[in-house]
């Protein structure tokens, strides 16, 4: 129901969608608080017997021990499942015991609570010290769209453990692979909504990040001389199309060696070397740590990653931009060097 304080004109309804914003994110908070309350009512060390309750530490490491078996009458309260309202605890627990500032934050309506949430987990893995120095950094960055806020505490989640992401890194290298997927019977007669696919197959393909961009680009490359040849009088595909094109292309190396270099095209041609634009964000903190590079679509990289990725790259060094300092510009147009130090300064 409408509240009566809000005529549904122009402004009533923009001032209506505010209160209720407002009103969402203060509920949000107040569950959080609600929750650490029964945590606290079920702190304390219940009465041994067989089959009976015990503590237990749902948060990450510093946080109290609770109940056990407390939980599914709360999300009885609650209206949700028992899994939802501990996993509801245990970010509500490591907020207030291991990331103190942003749960200031969040209090104070700054950091929206399924943001503080997503940064609790992320930071369950490590130790309360390390922890803390990832409060410091996201509460520093509070004015931040959600969206980056989250790129900076991936990243310093990854500064304050580098052994343990290295090891990450590792495991994940060994997962690589390429998939086809198989209709399973009744799925290209339409068993089920969406799944009917009675002309095409599905393939996916997990690889090591440089070796990922360089067939993205590949397939770019491709995908522009088959857009080239096109009859410009017939129906146009789509630019995935074109993509998916270019990957059935591979298969054939012959064909692709004729579409890039025509018919005289050589035996063995050179692999071309890309150009790489690479910007380095510097502050005095960051000249003194490890560093971990945020790159564009590929989330945090480690610098032998950076190292990896570039190797086939042609790299420019372009001079040092201060944005600090402040450029006016006195015609109606923007230069382009001021629209360059915009988009590099907002990301």
């Amino acid at each position: 129901m409408i509240s009566g304080d809000h005529h549904l004109d122009h402004g009533g309804i923009l001032a209506g969608l505010v209160d209720n914003a407002h009103a969402q994110r203060q509920a949000a908070v107040e569950e959080i608080e609600l929750v650490l309350a029964w945590a606290d009512l079920h702190s304390s060390e219940p009465e041994p017997r067989p089959g009976g309750d015990r503590l237990i530490q749902l948060g990450a490491d510093g946080t109290p021990l609770v109940s056990e078996l407390c939980w599914a009458e709360l999300a009885i309260a609650r209206k949700a499942g028992v899994i939802a309202t501990r996993n509801l605890a245990a970010d509500a627990l490591d907020l207030r015991h291991r990331l103190p500032l942003l749960f200031e934050d969040v209090q104070a309506l700054k950091t929206p609570v399924w943001v503080a949430r997503k940064i609790a987990a992320m930071t369950r893995p490590l130790a309360p010290d390390a922890a803390a120095l990832v409060d410091v950094a996201v509460a520093a960055a509070w004015q931040l769209p959600a969206g980056k806020l989250l790129q900076v505490a991936e990243a310093k989640v990854i500064e304050a453990d580098l052994d343990a992401h290295r090891r990450r890194i590792q495991a994940d290298e060994q997962r690589t692979g390429v998939w086809r997927s198989r209709p399973r019977t009744g799925d290209r007669l339409g068993g089920e909504a969406g799944a009917c696919e009675p002309a095409t197959g599905r393939l996916a393909a997990q690889l090591p990040i440089a070796d990922l961009v360089e067939l993205d680009c590949f397939l770019d490359d491709l995908a522009d001389k088959l857009a080239a040849n096109l009859d410009p009088n017939a129906e146009q595909p789509t630019r995935d199309q074109l993509r998916a094109q270019a990957l059935a292309l591979m298969a054939d190396p012959a064909a692709v060696l004729r579409l890039l270099h025509g018919p005289d095209a050589p035996t063995l041609p050179e692999k071309p070397r890309r150009d790489a634009v690479l910007y380095f964000h510097v502050t005095a903190a960051t000249l003194a740590d490890a560093g971990v590079a945020r790159c564009e679509d590929l989330g945090p990289l480690l610098l032998q990653q950076v190292t990896t990725l570039l190797g086939h790259r042609n790299v420019k060094l372009q001079p040092v931009l201060d944005l600090n300092a402040v450029q006016t510009a006195h015609a109606y147009e923007h230069p382009t060097r001021m629209r360059s130090r915009g988009i590099l300064r907002t990301g």
